[in-house]
């Protein structure tokens, strides 16, 4: 461990690094703004090095080359969030609970979004390329949070709190599929509706609205009642 923390303070001097960043840190954080921008076809080695200001060998000592900085840009990322999913799709006990939860879900996939704009751009870009190497870490996290997300809906069935004939995996989609939405559409929002979920008032409304679409749908309850006494 020391003799390793040695070369990385050894290979940081003279390389245009602050002092106290380290150079497995610096190729990160490189890495997360190339891969963001230009994919991880479209992103080279030398590109790397050069944004991070480091020898381009150090690409391939810390990871192995540019797929192994990939996998671990996007791994422990995915990991932190199903921490997260885990944490907050606990089984819900009531209508009241379950709204709670999957607003508090909505959040911190907003807040991520806020935090680290460029390695969600880079889930987005991967994830519509299906390029391999990003299928097999998505499977290890991300599709991981999708599923919890369904047992959590599961739950919910088994609970009595949502129909017993709703389809959990269709309905997880619909909620990742609107919180997605809003992540990707955001900078085009906030330029044609001056709409953007880095304002916290807007950000509420929407995780709010998310929840309550979901729980209650959208026809008025006079008209529900209409509907249900029409159909028998």
């Amino acid at each position: 461990m020391k003799q390793k923390a040695a070369k990385r303070a050894s290979h940081s001097n003279g390389n245009g690094i602050r002092p106290n960043e380290r150079t497995d840190d610096a190729l990160i954080s490189a890495g997360i703004k190339l891969f963001a921008s230009k994919g991880l076809e479209g992103t080279t080695v030398k590109d790397i090095a050069e944004t991070a200001g480091v020898n381009i060998s150090l690409v391939s000592y810390y990871f192995q080359g540019k797929e192994g900085l990939y996998r671990t840009c996007l791994e422990k990322f995915g990991k932190d969030r199903l921490v997260a999913a885990k944490r907050l799709l606990v089984g819900p006990t009531s209508v009241e609970d379950m709204k709670v939860r999957l607003e508090l879900f909505s959040d911190e996939m907003f807040e991520c979004y806020l935090r680290e704009p460029d390695l969600v751009s880079i889930i987005h870009r991967e994830a519509d390329l299906s390029h391999p190497l990003a299928v097999e870490v998505f499977k290890g996290s991300f599709i991981e949070i999708f599923k919890t997300l369904v047992v959590f809906l599961n739950a919910a069935v088994e609970n009595g709190i949502l129909r017993k004939n709703v389809n959990t995996h269709i309905a997880a989609s619909s909620i990742m599929a609107c919180i997605t939405y809003f992540m990707r559409s955001d900078k085009l929002s906030a330029e044609l509706f001056d709409l953007s979920i880095v304002s916290p008032k807007y950000r509420e409304e929407v995780k709010n609205q998310i929840s309550q679409i979901f729980l209650e749908g959208i026809v008025s309850h006079t008209v529900s009642k209409e509907v249900r006494v029409a159909s028998r």
